[in-house]
């Protein structure tokens, strides 16, 4: 099972799943069992603003929580004086470059009101992302399905990890990976997790109940310290940033406010992991650009649906410190789940059969474009935006091998 995130179908904005009409006998059978797509949810919209609508003061604020104090009032009263009522109004977008909100319970005539506000850019429908569910979860019967967590195994060095050049100790560095995902476990023994930046945009706690952030977080920054796997940048500050909740479901609205609360929150020379993404889309694509202006690298999976990353958001996104990863092998073979297309990718790293942390203080061995991005984010930090290539995949379906990313 490929657990990079992908768009499934809901109901009520609930997840719902083809079931499979035969039972598959392995991980890598599991990908074509479950059927999934982007699915609009029902009277919720993203409304971008012009970027002076918040007024000028705002362009010498700084600070998240300054932003945002200011923004919400400014955007309340946007929508009211549009006919709109206060409570529509969800989310607010307050970074430079990426000022806006999102309101749900909008009808026909409520949506006519706000496409013609002055100070707006656009209004785009909002979706539900998804993660397919890690394929435990769907098909226990599979072998390697025990997920009780050895306590503290002795520590091994995960493939991956070798192939882009080795750890590197980053404990004592400023430096911090963000990760945009389902959370951190956030008392992992093999994590250095800063709880006082983590934050939940769909619970009270970003702490880690699905088990797909804290891999990713691992493979970024697991410890250097005798036991379970080791990361790239080993024992730097991973950040949690929950958009999606222990069933893996969240909103292309909420992973907006994710990239929101990073480009105000993490400094010059920060990383930041999307595993996630979906249908083409100008308002996650556009947060993305806004997050790399800001100063943050940004490392995003290219996919997993063995087609061209140009129709997938935020993936296809080119831009100054953003980079687009696809998945490779151990034998530097294009991963067959892998999106691919050159642009937007720019490196292939290892995500095929990759251990890293796992919620519950576990570990566990995934495969995915999701596992591939992790790395380039960890190379992102320790060569501070200056990664080599080692070598060229094969296999690379678009005819223009990728770069494999090294230190």
């Amino acid at each position: 099972m490929f657990s990079s995130a992908i768009i499934i179908s809901c109901n009520d904005e609930e997840q719902s799943l083809n079931q499979p009409t035969q039972k598959p006998e392995t991980k890598e059978a599991v990908e074509t069992t479950v059927d999934g797509h982007g699915d609009i949810i029902p009277g919720s919209y993203i409304v971008t603003l012009k970027q002076d609508a918040a007024g000028t003061n705002m362009r010498t604020m700084k600070g998240y929580a300054t932003r945002q104090a200011v923004a919400k009032p400014v955007m309340s009263d946007m929508i009211t004086r549009a006919g709109l009522q206060s409570d529509q109004l969800k989310n607010v977008y307050s970074a430079e470059g990426m000022l806006g909100f999102s309101v749900d319970n909008v009808n026909n005539d409520d949506l006519e009101k706000l496409k013609s506000m002055p100070n707006v850019e656009s209004v785009t429908p909002n979706r539900v992302i998804a993660l397919i569910p890690w394929y435990c979860a769907l098909f226990p019967w599979l072998p390697d399905c025990d997920e009780d967590p050895e306590p503290n195994p002795d520590q091994t060095t995960p493939w991956g990890i070798t192939r882009v050049g080795g750890a590197t100790d980053f404990s004592n560095s400023s430096k911090k990976a963000f990760i945009i995902d389902t959370g951190i476990d956030l008392d992992h023994p093999d994590l250095n997790v800063n709880t006082s930046l983590s934050r939940s945009f769909v619970t009270g706690s970003p702490d880690d109940g699905n088990g797909h952030g804290t891999h990713v977080a691992g493979t970024i920054g697991a410890i250097d310290n005798g036991i379970g796997v080791v990361g790239v940048a080993a024992g730097v500050q991973v950040v949690a940033v929950q958009v999606l909740n222990a069933s893996g479901s969240g909103s292309y609205a909420g992973v907006i406010s994710g990239i929101d609360y990073v480009a105000q929150t993490g400094n010059t020379g920060d990383v930041a992991n999307l595993s996630l993404g979906g249908p083409a889309d100008n308002s996650i694509d556009n947060a993305i650009k806004a997050l790399g202006n800001a100063g943050v690298y940004v490392s995003l999976a290219a996919g997993n649906e063995s087609q061209n990353a140009n129709n997938t958001s935020p993936a296809r996104v080119n831009g100054s410190r953003i980079f687009t990863v696809s998945s490779m092998t151990s034998s530097d073979a294009l991963s067959y789940f892998s999106n691919y297309g050159n642009p937007p990718v720019d490196f292939a790293a290892p995500g095929s059969d990759i251990a890293s942390t796992w919620k519950n203080g576990g570990y566990n061995t995934i495969s995915g474009t999701s596992m591939a991005a992790p790395h380039v984010a960890g190379l992102l930090l320790v060569t501070n935006g200056n990664i080599q290539s080692d070598g060229y995949v094969s296999g690379d379906r678009d005819s223009n091998p990728d770069p494999i990313a090294h230190k």
